[in-house]
Protein backbone atom coordinates (compact mmCIF):
# COMPACT_ATOMS: atom_id res chain seq x y z
CA UNK A 1 0.00 0.00 0.00
CA UNK A 2 1.22 3.47 -0.77
CA UNK A 3 0.25 6.54 1.11
CA UNK A 4 -0.18 10.11 -0.14
CA UNK A 5 0.08 12.81 2.44
CA UNK A 6 -1.35 16.14 1.38
CA UNK A 7 -0.52 19.52 2.89
CA UNK A 8 -2.43 20.99 5.77
CA UNK A 9 -5.68 22.75 5.08
CA UNK A 10 -7.28 25.38 7.25
CA UNK A 11 -10.97 25.39 8.15
CA UNK A 12 -11.70 28.93 9.21
CA UNK A 13 -13.55 32.09 8.32
CA UNK A 14 -10.21 33.91 8.43
CA UNK A 15 -8.04 34.13 5.32
CA UNK A 16 -4.68 33.34 6.94
CA UNK A 17 -2.81 30.03 6.59
CA UNK A 18 -0.82 29.08 9.69
CA UNK A 19 2.68 27.64 9.80
CA UNK A 20 2.92 23.80 9.93
CA UNK A 21 2.54 21.72 13.08
CA UNK A 22 3.52 18.07 13.65
CA UNK A 23 1.73 15.92 16.21
CA UNK A 24 2.60 12.49 17.54
CA UNK A 25 0.18 10.84 15.10
CA UNK A 26 1.96 12.47 12.14
CA UNK A 27 5.45 11.52 13.33
CA UNK A 28 5.86 8.12 11.70
CA UNK A 29 8.62 5.96 13.08
CA UNK A 30 7.90 2.24 13.00
CA UNK A 31 9.54 -1.03 14.01
CA UNK A 32 11.04 -2.56 10.87
CA UNK A 33 11.81 0.73 9.11
CA UNK A 34 15.14 0.73 7.29
CA UNK A 35 16.61 4.23 7.17
CA UNK A 36 19.10 4.83 4.36
CA UNK A 37 21.47 7.70 5.19
CA UNK A 38 23.72 9.57 2.78
CA UNK A 39 26.75 11.37 4.28
CA UNK A 40 27.08 15.09 3.73
CA UNK A 41 29.08 18.13 4.80
CA UNK A 42 27.88 20.00 7.88
CA UNK A 43 26.42 23.46 7.37
CA UNK A 44 24.27 25.75 9.47
CA UNK A 45 20.86 26.08 7.79
CA UNK A 46 19.03 29.37 7.47
CA UNK A 47 16.36 29.97 10.11
CA UNK A 48 13.04 31.81 10.25
CA UNK A 49 9.65 31.65 8.56
CA UNK A 50 9.01 30.57 4.94
CA UNK A 51 12.53 29.33 4.20
CA UNK A 52 13.66 27.37 1.12
CA UNK A 53 16.50 24.98 1.92
CA UNK A 54 18.27 23.92 -1.27
CA UNK A 55 20.14 20.64 -0.79
CA UNK A 56 19.81 19.43 -4.38
CA UNK A 57 23.62 19.14 -4.61
CA UNK A 58 23.75 16.57 -1.79
CA UNK A 59 25.60 13.33 -2.54
CA UNK A 60 23.77 10.23 -3.73
CA UNK A 61 26.69 7.87 -3.02
CA UNK A 62 28.07 5.89 -0.04
CA UNK A 63 24.72 5.14 1.62
CA UNK A 64 24.51 3.46 5.02
CA UNK A 65 21.52 1.77 6.64
CA UNK A 66 20.07 1.75 10.12
CA UNK A 67 17.17 -0.44 11.19
CA UNK A 68 14.43 0.40 13.69
CA UNK A 69 14.18 -2.54 16.08
CA UNK A 70 12.00 -3.35 19.07
CA UNK A 71 13.74 -2.68 22.37
CA UNK A 72 13.12 -6.32 23.34
CA UNK A 73 15.75 -7.14 20.70
CA UNK A 74 18.16 -4.52 22.02
CA UNK A 75 21.48 -5.50 23.58
CA UNK A 76 21.53 -2.46 25.89
CA UNK A 77 21.10 -3.36 29.56
CA UNK A 78 19.26 -1.23 32.10
CA UNK A 79 17.15 0.75 29.61
CA UNK A 80 14.01 2.52 30.80
CA UNK A 81 10.86 1.73 28.78
CA UNK A 82 11.94 2.08 25.13
CA UNK A 83 9.66 0.89 22.32
CA UNK A 84 12.29 1.29 19.59
CA UNK A 85 16.00 1.60 18.88
CA UNK A 86 18.05 2.66 15.85
CA UNK A 87 20.55 -0.14 15.18
CA UNK A 88 23.70 0.27 13.08
CA UNK A 89 25.92 -2.83 13.31
CA UNK A 90 26.54 -3.23 17.08
CA UNK A 91 25.63 0.38 17.95
CA UNK A 92 22.13 1.31 19.13
CA UNK A 93 20.28 4.51 20.00
CA UNK A 94 16.98 3.94 21.86
CA UNK A 95 13.86 6.09 22.22
CA UNK A 96 10.45 6.37 23.80
CA UNK A 97 7.83 8.22 21.72
CA UNK A 98 4.67 9.29 23.52
CA UNK A 99 2.10 12.10 23.38
CA UNK A 100 4.57 14.46 25.07
CA UNK A 101 7.47 13.95 22.66
CA UNK A 102 10.43 11.85 21.58
CA UNK A 103 12.79 10.89 24.42
CA UNK A 104 16.21 9.21 24.26
CA UNK A 105 16.42 6.43 26.84
CA UNK A 106 19.99 5.32 26.20
CA UNK A 107 22.18 3.38 23.82
CA UNK A 108 25.45 1.60 23.18
CA UNK A 109 28.51 2.05 20.98
CA UNK A 110 28.89 -1.73 20.86
CA UNK A 111 31.14 -1.98 23.91
CA UNK A 112 29.70 0.39 26.54
CA UNK A 113 25.98 0.54 27.46
CA UNK A 114 24.68 3.92 28.61
CA UNK A 115 21.07 3.90 29.86
CA UNK A 116 19.49 7.19 30.95
CA UNK A 117 18.19 5.44 34.02
CA UNK A 118 17.86 8.55 36.23
CA UNK A 119 16.33 11.08 33.80
CA UNK A 120 15.57 10.27 30.16
CA UNK A 121 16.57 12.86 27.56
CA UNK A 122 13.80 14.76 25.74
CA UNK A 123 14.72 15.35 22.07
CA UNK A 124 11.36 16.63 20.74
CA UNK A 125 8.12 17.94 22.18
CA UNK A 126 4.70 17.42 20.55
CA UNK A 127 3.18 19.25 18.89
CA UNK A 128 6.24 20.54 17.02
CA UNK A 129 5.47 24.20 16.27
CA UNK A 130 7.58 27.08 15.02
CA UNK A 131 8.94 29.24 17.83
CA UNK A 132 8.52 26.69 20.62
CA UNK A 133 11.43 26.14 23.05
CA UNK A 134 12.15 23.58 25.79
CA UNK A 135 14.95 22.98 28.29
CA UNK A 136 15.35 19.47 29.74
CA UNK A 137 17.82 17.74 32.07
CA UNK A 138 19.01 14.14 31.59
CA UNK A 139 21.19 11.77 33.58
CA UNK A 140 22.38 8.15 33.47
CA UNK A 141 24.81 5.86 35.27
CA UNK A 142 26.97 3.28 33.50
CA UNK A 143 30.19 1.25 33.58
CA UNK A 144 33.08 1.95 31.21
CA UNK A 145 36.30 -0.07 31.28
CA UNK A 146 35.15 -1.55 34.58
CA UNK A 147 34.85 1.90 36.16
CA UNK A 148 31.61 3.55 37.41
CA UNK A 149 30.58 6.60 35.40
CA UNK A 150 27.84 9.22 35.25
CA UNK A 151 26.55 11.22 32.29
CA UNK A 152 24.53 14.34 33.09
CA UNK A 153 23.46 17.22 30.92
CA UNK A 154 20.97 19.78 29.66
CA UNK A 155 19.10 19.88 26.35
CA UNK A 156 17.90 23.13 24.78
CA UNK A 157 15.36 22.44 22.03
CA UNK A 158 14.09 25.20 19.70
CA UNK A 159 11.94 25.05 16.55
CA UNK A 160 13.80 27.71 14.58
CA UNK A 161 12.33 27.62 11.07
CA UNK A 162 9.80 26.26 8.60
CA UNK A 163 9.56 26.12 4.84
CA UNK A 164 10.41 23.96 1.81
CA UNK A 165 13.17 21.38 1.57
CA UNK A 166 14.69 20.56 -1.85
CA UNK A 167 16.69 17.32 -2.15
CA UNK A 168 18.40 15.39 -4.99
CA UNK A 169 16.32 13.63 -7.68
CA UNK A 170 13.91 16.61 -7.80
CA UNK A 171 12.44 15.75 -4.39
CA UNK A 172 10.59 18.69 -2.84
CA UNK A 173 9.05 18.48 0.63
CA UNK A 174 6.74 21.23 1.82
CA UNK A 175 5.67 22.20 5.34
CA UNK A 176 9.03 21.25 6.86
CA UNK A 177 9.98 22.29 10.40
CA UNK A 178 13.60 22.89 11.46
CA UNK A 179 14.52 21.90 15.04
CA UNK A 180 17.78 22.95 16.71
CA UNK A 181 18.93 20.87 19.68
CA UNK A 182 21.94 21.82 21.81
CA UNK A 183 23.15 19.15 24.25
CA UNK A 184 25.66 20.22 26.90
CA UNK A 185 26.77 17.30 29.04
CA UNK A 186 29.66 15.82 30.99
CA UNK A 187 30.89 12.29 31.59
CA UNK A 188 32.36 11.75 35.05
CA UNK A 189 34.43 8.54 35.43
CA UNK A 190 35.61 7.14 38.75
CA UNK A 191 39.19 5.83 38.48
CA UNK A 192 39.59 6.11 42.26
CA UNK A 193 39.67 9.79 41.41
CA UNK A 194 37.16 11.48 39.13
CA UNK A 195 37.93 12.41 35.52
CA UNK A 196 35.39 14.73 33.89
CA UNK A 197 35.00 15.22 30.10
CA UNK A 198 32.74 17.98 28.77
CA UNK A 199 30.91 17.78 25.43
CA UNK A 200 28.58 20.01 23.42
CA UNK A 201 26.53 18.62 20.51
CA UNK A 202 24.56 21.00 18.29
CA UNK A 203 22.11 19.29 15.92
CA UNK A 204 19.74 20.63 13.26
CA UNK A 205 16.95 18.23 12.22
CA UNK A 206 14.35 18.74 9.49
CA UNK A 207 10.93 17.15 10.11
CA UNK A 208 7.68 16.96 8.12
CA UNK A 209 4.31 15.38 8.92
CA UNK A 210 4.11 11.82 7.62
CA UNK A 211 7.86 11.28 7.24
CA UNK A 212 9.78 8.72 9.27
CA UNK A 213 11.97 10.67 11.68
CA UNK A 214 14.42 13.35 10.61
CA UNK A 215 14.80 13.97 6.86
CA UNK A 216 18.08 15.92 7.07
CA UNK A 217 20.46 16.02 10.06
CA UNK A 218 23.37 18.40 10.64
CA UNK A 219 25.56 17.69 13.68
CA UNK A 220 28.50 19.52 15.25
CA UNK A 221 30.33 18.02 18.24
CA UNK A 222 32.77 19.91 20.44
CA UNK A 223 34.25 17.46 22.91
CA UNK A 224 37.24 16.30 24.91
CA UNK A 225 39.06 15.16 21.75
CA UNK A 226 38.27 18.30 19.74
CA UNK A 227 35.52 19.38 17.31
CA UNK A 228 33.89 17.17 14.68
CA UNK A 229 31.18 17.98 12.15
CA UNK A 230 28.88 15.83 10.02
CA UNK A 231 25.71 15.97 7.98
CA UNK A 232 23.35 13.44 6.44
CA UNK A 233 19.98 13.06 4.84
CA UNK A 234 17.73 10.08 5.27
CA UNK A 235 15.27 7.95 3.32
CA UNK A 236 12.95 5.39 4.92
CA UNK A 237 12.64 2.15 2.91
CA UNK A 238 9.35 0.88 4.28
CA UNK A 239 7.80 -2.56 4.14
CA UNK A 240 4.58 -2.20 2.17
CA UNK A 241 4.13 1.56 2.65
CA UNK A 242 5.69 4.44 0.81
CA UNK A 243 5.10 8.11 1.61
CA UNK A 244 4.94 10.86 -1.00
CA UNK A 245 4.36 14.61 -0.95
CA UNK A 246 2.11 15.03 -4.00
CA UNK A 247 1.07 18.63 -3.46
CA UNK A 248 2.11 19.43 -7.05
CA UNK A 249 -0.49 16.98 -8.43
CA UNK A 250 -3.31 17.22 -5.93
CA UNK A 251 -4.74 20.51 -4.74
CA UNK A 252 -7.29 21.72 -2.21
CA UNK A 253 -9.53 24.66 -3.10
CA UNK A 254 -10.44 26.93 -1.43
CA UNK A 255 -7.82 26.88 1.29
CA UNK A 256 -8.72 28.23 3.84
CA UNK A 257 -12.19 26.71 3.57
CA UNK A 258 -15.38 27.75 5.35
CA UNK A 259 -18.17 25.27 4.55
CA UNK A 260 -16.63 23.02 1.89
CA UNK A 261 -13.55 22.41 -0.20
CA UNK A 262 -12.72 20.46 -3.37
CA UNK A 263 -9.86 18.03 -3.90
CA UNK A 264 -8.63 18.60 -7.45
CA UNK A 265 -6.46 16.06 -9.27
CA UNK A 266 -4.22 18.26 -11.42
CA UNK A 267 -1.74 15.49 -12.30
CA UNK A 268 -1.92 12.18 -14.14
CA UNK A 269 -2.68 10.10 -11.02
CA UNK A 270 -5.54 7.60 -10.80
CA UNK A 271 -6.89 7.94 -7.25
CA UNK A 272 -10.39 6.56 -7.81
CA UNK A 273 -11.28 4.08 -5.08
CA UNK A 274 -8.57 5.32 -2.71
CA UNK A 275 -9.46 5.80 0.94
CA UNK A 276 -9.22 9.21 2.58
CA UNK A 277 -9.20 10.47 6.15
CA UNK A 278 -9.28 13.94 7.70
CA UNK A 279 -7.08 14.22 10.81
CA UNK A 280 -6.93 17.08 13.31
CA UNK A 281 -3.81 18.43 15.00
CA UNK A 282 -4.28 16.05 17.93
CA UNK A 283 -3.96 13.09 15.55
CA UNK A 284 -7.69 12.24 15.83
CA UNK A 285 -9.46 10.94 12.71
CA UNK A 286 -12.45 13.20 12.10
CA UNK A 287 -13.81 11.70 8.88
CA UNK A 288 -13.12 8.83 6.45
CA UNK A 289 -14.42 7.81 3.03
CA UNK A 290 -13.66 6.64 -0.52
CA UNK A 291 -12.61 8.85 -3.46
CA UNK A 292 -14.96 8.25 -6.40
CA UNK A 293 -13.56 10.52 -9.09
CA UNK A 294 -10.89 13.02 -10.12
CA UNK A 295 -12.53 15.81 -8.10
CA UNK A 296 -14.11 15.31 -4.71
CA UNK A 297 -16.18 17.83 -2.78
CA UNK A 298 -15.95 17.78 1.02
CA UNK A 299 -18.65 19.23 3.27
CA UNK A 300 -16.87 20.53 6.38
CA UNK A 301 -19.61 22.86 7.60
CA UNK A 302 -20.05 20.85 10.81
CA UNK A 303 -16.34 20.78 11.69
CA UNK A 304 -14.83 23.28 14.11
CA UNK A 305 -12.34 25.94 13.10
CA UNK A 306 -8.76 24.65 13.03
CA UNK A 307 -5.94 23.02 11.07
CA UNK A 308 -6.44 19.58 9.50
CA UNK A 309 -4.52 17.12 7.30
CA UNK A 310 -6.12 15.19 4.45
CA UNK A 311 -4.52 11.71 4.10
CA UNK A 312 -5.09 9.55 1.00
CA UNK A 313 -4.32 5.80 1.01
CA UNK A 314 -4.39 3.50 -2.00
CA UNK A 315 -3.13 0.26 -3.51
CA UNK A 316 -1.65 1.62 -6.73
CA UNK A 317 -0.67 4.57 -8.87
CA UNK A 318 -1.05 4.64 -12.66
Amino acid sequence: MRKLILPLFLLSSAGVFAQPTITQGQFLLTIGDVITSYPETYSVPSTGASQTWDYTAFTTTSPGNSTIINSSSSTVTGLPASPLCYQVSTAEDCYLIDAAGMHRTGGTDGSTDLPYNVNIETMLNFPITYGSTTVDAFRGTYITGGNPAIRSGIDSISVVGYGTLNLPASVTINNVLLVKTKEIFKDSIDFGFWIVADDTITTYNFYAAGYHGSIVTMTKIRGFLGPTQSGSYHIANLTGIETFDMSGNLDIYPNPAEDQFTLMNTGNIDISGFKYSIVNMQGQIMRTGIINGDNLNFDVSTMTTGLYILNINGEHFN
